[in-house]
């Protein structure tokens, strides 16, 4: 089917639906019209609102004529929609009409508001009378002066972050000595067999955790090419990543009641978390919110630059929200760790072996909290930077 056919078919449809919107009954009087709607915005008034599926695939950015060159591509970027005011033709509104479009693609640049301009020498997209008020990376608000069918084109070319090659180099170099770093810890925890309690099980699995994240960031993050692998990639760098943070809350927990134990005479593992309880509450936790984000909104996962987590719907919470509790709660922990050995210390001469331990097991999970807060910090800055 030629270029022209589709044009003609797809005008005799929009043309079609118009008339049938503006059969529907309306009771205001045309002289009523004239003096209250059309003039001064006033009086009660039947509108109408039609979207049409797939329509932006036929009537695409090959019926778009700009008098302004573009040096990147075109795309018509929305669902193509029809408003109607009352049983009339379009008006020339006192008051132009707003009206706000969805994204079809994220991440689009150069918003253009334009309406099917019917014409005999060939009807066109054109930005006639239509302007763009505010636009973010998923919504685009228009303005027009009159009603007909409206859509939004765009530019192919993507919003992108300037690339730092120096700060991309230098996060490569760093998580490669952290991967290095974790390797050696996950070798050094296993060849311990003789040991075994809570906190090997606890910052064992931290480590294979931080391990996996590390490596599929580094490794595959940038792999949007195959939109399916991209989905899973950044699927599974939530998961890792909230196993992280909740293996380090039950290290924090663990650690807090290692303290309050300082005194005992004979302590027992009993006092402590269960090992039995840590596997289902360290990985079900996390698959538990991953689940319920893939279901909600499967789509969220991916991106045009990164597989990594949608902003689009709020979807990046699913992440952020939960890695913002844990931190608190391991701040809360922390500071509860301190209290307790100030007030524990003054009469503890013993058991310094224990006291070592829970040093080390502090620094540890103060140095954990840091890290994450910092790339908490990042993210929050290129989701600004993004919008």
């Amino acid at each position: 089917m030629t270029k022209e056919h589709k044009s003609i078919m797809a005008e005799i449809y929009l043309q079609t639906v118009e008339k049938l919107m503006m059969s529907v009954p309306d009771n205001n009087d045309s002289r009523l019209w004239r003096e209250n709607v059309s003039t001064k915005n006033l009086g009660p008034v039947t509108i109408g609102f039609s979207s049409y599926v797939g329509m932006e695939l036929i009537l695409n950015e090959s019926f778009f004529y700009s008098s302004v060159s573009t040096s990147s591509a075109m795309k018509v970027n929305s669902p193509v929609i029809t408003a109607t005011v009352g049983n009339r033709q379009q008006h020339n509104l006192t008051a132009p009409v707003k009206l706000t479009l969805h994204h079809k693609q994220l991440h689009l640049s150069n918003p253009v508001c334009v309406y099917w301009k019917y014409q005999t020498s060939g009807s066109s997209w054109s930005p006639e009378g239509c302007k763009m008020l505010i636009s973010n990376v998923s919504h685009t608000t228009c303005s027009c002066s009159h009603l007909t069918s409206f859509a939004l084109i765009m530019a192919i070319s993507e919003q992108k972050i300037p690339d730092d090659s120096a700060l991309s180099i230098f996060s490569s170099v760093v998580v490669s000595i952290s991967l290095v770093c974790l390797a050696l810890a996950i070798l050094t925890f296993l060849l311990t067999r003789s040991i075994v309690d809570v906190n090997k099980t606890v910052y064992l699995h931290l480590s294979l955790c931080l391990f996996g994240a590390h490596l599929l960031f580094l490794t595959g993050v940038e792999s949007t090419s195959n939109k399916t692998l991209c989905s899973v990639i950044a699927g599974f760098l939530h998961f890792l990543f909230l196993a992280s943070f909740t293996w380090m809350s039950l290290g924090g927990l663990q650690l807090l009641l290692l303290v309050r134990n300082l005194k005992a005479v004979k302590y027992s593992s009993r006092q402590g978390l269960r090992r039995r309880h840590l596997l289902p509450v360290g990985y079900g936790a996390p698959a538990l919110i991953v689940a319920v984000a893939a279901v909600v909104f499967p789509s969220g996962y991916g991106g045009e630059q990164h597989c990594w987590l949608s902003q689009y719907r709020g979807f990046f919470w699913s992440f952020r929200g939960p890695s913002y509790f844990l931190i608190t709660a391991n701040l809360l922990l922390f500071t509860s760790v301190l209290y307790n050995l100030r007030s524990q210390l003054h009469g503890v001469n013993s058991d310094v072996s224990k006291l070592k331990d829970t040093r080390e097991n502090f620094a540890f999970g103060a140095m954990m909290d840091f890290e994450w807060f910092v790339f908490l910090l990042t993210q929050q800055k290129d989701i600004r930077v993004e919008r």
